[in-house]
């Protein structure tokens, strides 16, 4: 039977009706029946729990001379869980007597940000999308947003934090190498920890805690991977969780300090204590446990010999220049070959009643302390930059080839160590590539145009595409067509011929050239010059207008979609909730 619109409509007001009876009733129940009880649970002590990070051991040689250790450093941090406490919303009462909304923890960051931006000099802006898009996602884990304050701002900040909520300022310590550069290769470097490691750990730890919790519910079920009791799985979660990281930590990633990592970490501590609504620290609370430092390492080298035999590799490479030879058996003479600019090496001592090695030096060195972050921007670039160095990556190739640094080797004189340099120009690049005899120097010099580089490549393109053939069998019949003659008649492979066409590809590409270009006249040398400047420019036109955006355009994207931003916020803040 179908029902008449005002039916309908009854129908539906008595829904909302008792909806609106139910809300009212839990309301009273809780204003008057529970008042007192959530009065005293909302002035119950809240007990909070610290991690304590351990202090990560030393390394040291054979005769106890340290060669890694620790400095203390002290960072600001910020933690959301905490700040996830304060209501979102809450209505406060006007003077006249009205409820009015008010958004008190978007209110609470504000006036934290401002506060962090004052007492740390960061924009506040930035601070505030840290905490919305970074620390909000780490709950319980603090997020470092000031890494290696002075000892002045530490106790300021120590000192506000028990007024903020969710602000924290920590004492912990960096890793110190005072011997520099000796030894490098051998006790590494440590770095951040990355998604894969931290993820693996994580996943380890849960692994176990579930098996172990299911083992509770059901004995027969089988053990969790690599252990042969549920004893050893109870062992080895132990283990897991005393050393588990953070999202923070720094490990290991090479040598002595990736292969003994776990035993120089130490174990985590954990600290439990009870706080007022005013975050007062009431009393510590039992069952907290000290942090355990990691195990101080010794190894069988010798700081001293290992110095010595680094100064030796260093003194060498000037006294091998112009010593490289090879013997040719057509000739059977002696013929000079053409030497690297760095051209490295090792030396490897050993004690030969016990089999201890006691020195293992090899060139070229890093400096690990490199890859410890510093707080002041202009060192810690120039770290950056020494960090892509030793690991040669594509960023150090990149500024190599784009000039924004030299080439550097170690040179020795009365034994004060210092830094050779050398600018990759294009003709320093040919140099150091091709042997000074070489045919193909000689036609770099006299096709040393970016015309004569475009004519080359839109011959053999053209070419490729009129005969349907590959560029390799242009190259290798460029008789059959006189316009390449004159680029390859002087080189006899073709293997000559595809890395010449190649060179002048690398620094010139013809798709990125007009048909007719007015700058055809510049020599390759300029070019390359040139094209450097550019790039210096850019970069730093970028750093400029990089804040100009900030400061502009994206201020204005910012507050125009930051309410809705922080309302999907919300959304899955109760959703995971």
């Amino acid at each position: 039977m179908n029902k008449t619109v005002p039916e309908k409509a009854n129908l539906i007001l008595n829904l909302i009706l008792l909806a609106l009876i139910i809300i009212a009733a839990r309301v009273w129940h809780l204003s008057v029946l529970q008042h007192d009880t959530k009065v005293e649970e909302s002035r119950r002590p809240q007990k909070k729990t610290v991690i304590l990070p351990a202090e990560r051991g030393t390394i040291r040689d054979r005769y106890n001379i340290l060669m890694a250790s620790n400095k203390l450093k002290y960072r600001a941090a910020l933690v959301y869980s905490e700040i996830q406490e304060i209501p979102s919303v809450i209505f406060e009462k006007q003077a006249d007597g009205s409820l009015q909304k008010v958004f008190k923890r978007k209110r609470y960051i504000e006036d934290l940000c401002a506060l962090i931006s004052k007492e740390l000099s960061l924009d506040k802006d930035y601070v505030e999308d840290l905490i919305y898009s970074k620390a909000a996602f780490l709950g319980a884990t603090p997020l470092v947003i000031r890494d290696d304050l002075d000892e002045k701002h530490y106790y300021r900040l120590q000192a506000l934090a028990r007024n903020w909520p969710g602000l924290r300022a920590e004492m912990t310590s960096k890793r110190f190498y005072p011997l520099g550069k000796v030894g490098c290769d051998v006790i590494g470097y440590m770095g951040a920890i990355n998604r894969d490691e931290y993820q693996k750990v994580i996943g380890e730890t849960r692994l176990f805690a579930e098996a172990l919790n299911l083992h509770k519910e059901d004995e027969s079920l089988p053990l969790p991977p690599d252990c042969s009791s549920w004893a050893e799985a109870e062992k080895k979660l132990k283990n897991l969780q005393d050393k588990a990281y953070t999202i923070h930590d720094r490990v290991g990633k090479s040598g002595v300090e990736a292969t003994f990592d776990q035993i120089l970490k130490g174990r985590i501590g954990k600290k439990f204590s009870l706080f007022d609504r005013k975050g007062t620290l009431l009393r510590s609370l039992t069952g907290s446990k000290d942090p355990i430092p990691g195990e101080r390492l010794h190894l069988c080298l010798s700081a001293e010999l290992q110095r010595f035999a680094e100064e030796l590799l260093i003194d060498n490479e000037a006294r091998r220049e112009g010593r490289s030879f090879r013997f040719d058996c057509d000739t059977m003479r002696f013929e000079k070959i053409e030497e690297p600019w760095i051209k490295g090496g090792a030396i490897v001592a050993l004690d030969p009643n016990t089999g201890e090695i006691v020195a293992m030096a090899s060139y070229p060195r890093f400096d690990p302390s490199d890859f410890v972050p510093s707080r002041d921007p202009l060192i810690q670039a120039e770290k950056r930059e020494r960090v892509n160095c030793a690991l040669e990556n594509e960023d150090h190739i990149a500024s190599l080839w784009d000039e924004r640094e030299p080439l550097k080797r170690e040179r020795i004189h009365e034994k004060d160590i210092f830094e050779e340099k050398l600018l990759i120009t294009w003709q320093g690049f040919i140099s150091l590539s091709l042997p000074h005899e070489d045919p193909l120097v000689a036609d770099l010099e006299r096709f040393g145009t970016i015309e004569h580089s475009l004519n080359l490549q839109r011959r053999v393109y053209h070419i490729c595409r009129e005969k349907g053939l590959s560029e390799k069998e242009v190259v290798s019949r460029y008789e059959e067509f006189p316009e390449l003659v004159p680029y390859f008649s002087n080189l006899k492979d073709t293997s000559d011929r595809l890395l010449f066409a190649d060179l002048l590809r690398l620094l010139v590409a013809e798709e990125l050239f007009e048909e007719k270009t007015p700058f055809g006249s510049l020599t390759l040398d300029e070019y390359k010059e040139l094209t450097a400047n550019y790039k210096k420019l850019e970069r730093l036109l970028k750093k400029k207008l990089s804040l100009a955006f900030r400061n502009t355009l994206f201020s204005k994207w910012r507050e125009k979609n930051q309410t809705a931003f922080l309302k999907e916020k919300r959304a899955l803040e109760k959703k995971e909730g």
